[in-house]
């Protein structure tokens, strides 16, 4: 009989190769770096998207209130032109009755002169006081003008009442003026003087001119101790 060979032993299978920590994270270096880079990426688009927006808000406002200036700007002009269109004749009318500038009170004695000769006015005197602004009970809004006045006292001796009221007449194209009161007398003279005045009159005259308003004044330094605290 032949004789039987034994079988042969088996070789043991070989292991696995052992996955280490350093080869794994050699191997997910590439992955980690890109989503790494894709994360910075995305936190940088969304910053700069939230600026742009923030940019673009901020110039939509820019953008506003330069119309807003515009339109409020158009607006004062229109109605500035408006203003000029309705008061430019009134203020020229004002201005060729000497209502406004300087007073001209070598115009009110020319007249009173003239008048007194043309009506051969028997007398007439005057007195005028100081200019002096003006105090409203109601503020009236003037821009940059102030309202001034100066007193006129008128004496008069005349024939009839007429007189007076042509003289006042005659007054009205030296300027403005208003009638702050007039006392008449009636005289005893003679039934033969010819010429001699029947009544005598006085009267209080406020000639009103708008003149450029005085600059408001500067406040006043305070004088500080040195090494004093402030108030």
């Amino acid at each position: 009989m032949e004789a039987m060979t034994a079988p042969a032993a088996r070789k043991p299978a070989a292991a696995p190769p052992q996955r280490t920590f350093m080869r794994d994270v050699r191997v997910l270096r590439r992955p980690l770096v890109v989503a790494l880079v894709a994360f910075l990426i995305a936190v940088l688009l969304i910053g700069a998207t939230g600026w742009m927006r923030r940019r673009a808000q901020f110039d939509l406002e820019q953008a506003r209130r330069v119309h807003e200036a515009a339109l409020y700007k158009l607006q004062n002009t229109e109605r500035e032109r408006r203003e000029i269109n309705l008061y430019q004749p009134r203020f020229l009318a004002l201005r060729e009755q000497g209502m406004v500038g300087q007073e001209n009170r070598l115009a009110w004695i020319d007249t009173i002169r003239r008048s007194q000769a043309t009506r051969r006015l028997l007398s007439v005197s005057y007195e005028i006081e100081p200019q002096q602004a003006v105090t409203m009970s109601a503020p009236i809004a003037l821009g940059d003008y102030q309202l001034r006045a100066s007193r006129m006292e008128l004496h008069m001796g005349l024939l009839h009442e007429l007189d007076l009221f042509n003289l006042l007449d005659d007054l009205r194209a030296a300027g403005l003026y208003t009638v702050q009161e007039c006392r008449m007398k009636r005289l005893e003279v003679p039934p033969d003087a010819a010429n001699a005045p029947r009544l005598s009159a006085d009267c209080t005259l406020n000639w009103a001119t708008l003149g450029p308003a005085p600059p408001p004044p500067a406040p006043a330094a305070m004088n500080t101790v040195p090494g004093a605290p402030p108030p």
